[in-house]
């Protein structure tokens, strides 16, 4: 494919300028954050045709993690932005712009430790001033994964929970008000991990999509329910491209003539592959599938321009390997083009939008932004001021290095008990060091938590002296959460990374 990359720095008021001698279509290269992990979810955008982004960061706030909120101009250029949280772990993954022009932030929080994880809501002004936040869950883990505006103001909020499930976890939906009150809950679920990760409103009906257990394969099959306002549920469809496998929607669509897009993935031997459907509103009946074993998966969808299909993957093939890769397809999902978006080191997009003036979307960058050399996550934002999307871009690139009060490791930890981790970034064994050596012989349950609250270890490790010994094992790069517990008592949590 034909790419030319030509960069301009924005950065502290400082312009250096470059020509377009293509005069091709122009895409705003826009990165956040500060020396740690930080990460765009969602976005929309605002009333003066900015943005407002949904994230959450390690670099800045109170906790292991913080909603990380960003508002920009309609070229992305920083405005302002506010690290929101309870003061452990906060992770933000969608925003909803409210009708009196502040905004919700939704997500989940482990305020409580004890209890581990919550659905968590926070209402701020339009300039990300905390007006009131709400938790949402039972006695056990709840997580909220998406939302949307209800006419009347309120959300619909849609995750999964671990509280009185009838399995694993529970497909899980909650109504609110526009202060936050629960209106109604419902549940869904089957003897296996049930889910809900994306959901839209139209014309007094929801829809939500996810995966539900099949009881007869032991495999998930991808779903979407279609609720009225109260909870009913109005009907319901599952979709597999064999019984093999495991499925899931990722996202959904509502077009304007009326049918629902669904993207996703199916997983075969480890391996993802992307889902693509369209059906119709009334009955579900299927109108267009794609399914191939490319791979790499989808997890956003929207309609475009003459009714054009455009999808999001984190897929590799660009020049550092993970690249932000969008998807042009026309209506009948006949493939028209596509473009990643990158530089060497990994990127990744989550959310892709369209605006008044083109299309942009939001997600993670290793290449662009100041990292203190550390090599960590800026949040990634690309905005397209145009109708449509082609290959070639003229590429401008703003890198903001925000100032909030910074967060150091060693803050973030429940002061039951004090410890230290060495190395961190875990090798192939850590050491984690207790304050003094009460604990000796003792045994610790040890937790390890991926950066979405999913138990991903556990093992019970006998204390000798001040210390127990961690492995590694086969645990991929990224940010990780533990916690160790004697009995049913959290002594301690913390952050881990792996490179």
């Amino acid at each position: 494919m034909k790419k030319l990359l030509i960069i301009l720095f924005l950065l502290e008021g400082i312009l250096i300028t470059a020509q377009n001698p293509n005069n091709w279509d122009t895409a705003w290269v826009n990165s956040y954050g500060g020396p740690s992990i930080d990460i765009g979810k969602d976005l929309k955008e605002t009333s003066d045709k900015g943005f407002i982004i949904a994230g959450t960061s390690s670099s800045f706030g109170n906790g292991n993690t913080s909603f990380y909120i960003i508002k920009t101009d309609s070229l992305g250029l920083h405005q302002w932005s506010k690290s929101i949280g309870s003061g452990n772990n906060d992770i933000a993954y969608s925003v909803d712009i409210a009708n009196d022009g502040g905004y919700f932030f939704s997500g989940i929080s482990n305020w409580n430790v004890q209890s581990g994880y919550d659905g968590y809501l926070v209402k701020t002004d339009n300039l990300g001033n905390v007006q009131w936040s709400k938790n949402y869950g039972g006695n056990d883990w709840d997580f909220i994964y998406n939302s949307c505006l209800m006419p009347d103001g309120g959300l619909i909020l849609c995750g999964e929970t671990y509280s009185d499930s009838k399995g694993g976890t529970d497909a899980y939906l909650i109504r609110t008000n526009a202060i936050g009150d629960t209106l109604w809950t419902k549940k869904i679920g089957t003897t296996g991990n049930d889910a809900f990760y994306g959901v839209e409103q139209r014309n007094n009906r929801i829809y939500v999509v996810g995966k539900t257990f099949n009881v007869i394969n032991n495999k998930s099959d991808a779903s979407i329910y279609k609720l009225d306002f109260n909870g009913t549920i109005l009907n319901q469809d599952f979709y597999a491209f064999a019984i093999t496998e495991d499925h899931e929607y990722k996202d959904l669509h509502l077009t304007n003539a009326g049918d629902v897009l669904l993207c996703g993935k199916r997983t075969a031997n480890s391996n993802p592959y992307y889902i693509l459907r369209k059906i119709d509103t009334t009955n579900f009946n299927p109108i267009n599938s794609v399914s191939t074993n490319q791979n790499f998966y989808f997890e956003s969808i929207l309609e475009g321009n003459n009714n054009n299909i455009y999808t999001l993957s984190p897929a590799t093939g660009g020049l550092g390997g993970l690249s932000a890769l969008y998807f042009r397809f026309d209506q009948s999902f006949n493939y028209l083009n596509n473009a990643n978006f990158g530089g060497v080191n990994d990127d990744e997009a989550h959310e892709i939008i369209r605006t008044t003036k083109g299309y942009a979307f939001v997600g993670w960058t290793k290449s662009y932004g100041i990292q203190n050399n550390s090599n960590d996550e800026n949040v990634y934002l690309v905005v397209f001021n145009k109708n449509d999307l082609v290959n070639d871009y003229f590429i401008l690139l703003n890198e903001f290095q925000d100032n909030l009060p910074m967060v150091g490791l060693n803050e973030n930890k429940i002061n039951l008990q004090k410890v230290t981790v060495h190395p961190n970034p875990i090798s192939m064994v850590s050491t984690i060091m207790f304050e003094d050596d009460k604990l000796d012989g003792k045994t610790i349950n040890y937790q390890l938590f991926d950066s979405q609250g999913k138990l991903v270890s556990e093992e019970n490790i006998l204390v000798t002296g001040k210390h127990i010994l961690i492995n590694r094992n086969s645990l991929e790069a990224g940010v990780y959460f533990y916690k160790l517990k004697i009995n049913s008592l959290v002594i301690s949590t913390g952050k881990l990374s792996a490179d």
